[in-house]
């Protein structure tokens, strides 16, 4: 799947990233939108080689077998 990944401080980049492992209750969202809030502008100051952003939505494309 592809992240926009923070490579370095100021610096994204759009990369291939492993397809995550789901827990039994967890569910895998293929983002559409993704808003961006005060704790990413941190982020983007202070840290480097995450994928920022946890105000989104989107389409369930998996799910554990709990949900």
């Amino acid at each position: 799947m592809r992240a926009a990944v923070l490579e370095e401080l100021g610096r994204f980049a759009i990369k291939e990233v492993p397809d995550p492992v789901l827990d039994r209750d967890e569910v895998l969202i293929k983002v559409k939108y993704c808003g961006i809030c005060g704790s990413d502008l941190h982020i983007y100051k202070e840290t480097a080689g995450v994928a920022p952003g946890h105000e989104y939505s989107g389409d369930i494309v998996d799910m554990g077998p709990d949900v």
